[in-house]
């Protein structure tokens, strides 16, 4: 999942940076394509017709809500625009998308086509007022997040080697069962079950095996130096469970 999110945020600056856009599109793109490109990747990976089909789904759509001066750029737009709209509403049913949202965009994108396909015949003498679309400029690159990473942005967050946090987290040994403060009153325990070398993550699980948090090295480290997580001694957990086990069967003996 992180290697297909990688892939998708490489498609999608790929795509959109450098680019000037109507913020409602680069909202769509970054928000909703990119969930149908992830599932597409997973399914099929990017070498399959699916995955260019999607992607070239996006970059019809950022082509067709652009300025063009070429003679035939409105002809192309009308004969772009049916085949584009079907693609992109067979992709959002497919990824289970909000069915309002998408009524919502659709709405958008046929206003921003009219006004396309209007321009070219304005004058300057005509001034009626109409709606602009807010244009962005697509500057800085696209991160996608998934929930469960942490508060804590870490992507520009630099750490000597010898950080007491860093020597804390490569300490850890997979099996490690370790205890975050989520707030005053409440801790999570859970134990280290993977660390993912391609992508730096640490995937912790409940004593169940189901995954509860994931964390990249330096996040978790300075999670570690605020002392939001420390480290249990397995054999510290294994006596106090043990003296408990003892001390009910003292107590039902005792109550005999």
């Amino acid at each position: 999942t992180e290697l297909a999110r990688q892939r998708v945020e490489r498609a999608l600056n790929e795509a959109l940076l450098g680019k000037l856009l109507p913020q409602g599109v680069v909202v769509f793109v970054q928000d909703a394509w990119s969930k149908l490109l992830l599932l597409t990747y997973l399914k099929h990976g990017d070498q399959s017709a699916e995955w260019h089909a999607d992607v070239q789904t996006m970059a019809q759509l950022i082509w067709s809500v652009q300025r063009h001066d070429e003679a035939d750029a409105s002809l192309r737009l009308l004969s772009l625009v049916p085949g584009l709209l079907k693609s992109l509403r067979d992709g959002l049913s497919s990824s289970a998308f909000d069915p309002f949202a998408t009524s919502e965009f659709f709405s958008e994108l046929e206003a921003l086509h009219v006004q396309l396909f209007e321009r070219p015949a304005r004058t300057p003498e005509q001034t009626t007022p109409r709606d602009e679309p807010v244009m962005v400029e697509v500057r800085e690159e696209i991160v996608l997040r998934t929930a469960d990473e942490g508060p804590v942005d870490t992507a520009s967050v630099r750490l000597p080697a010898d950080d007491i946090g860093l020597l804390q987290v490569d300490q850890l040994r997979l099996g490690c069962w370790v205890e975050f403060q989520e707030d005053e009153e409440n801790t999570l325990r859970c134990k280290l079950a993977a660390v993912i070398d391609a992508t730096g993550k640490y995937i912790f699980v409940n004593r169940t095996g189901m995954k509860v948090l994931e964390r990249n090295r330096i996040g978790l480290a300075l999670e570690f130096r605020r002392g939001a997580v420390r480290a249990l001694d397995d054999t510290l957990l294994f006596d106090r469970a043990l003296e408990s086990v003892i001390g009910n069967l003292r107590r039902l003996n005792h109550g005999k």
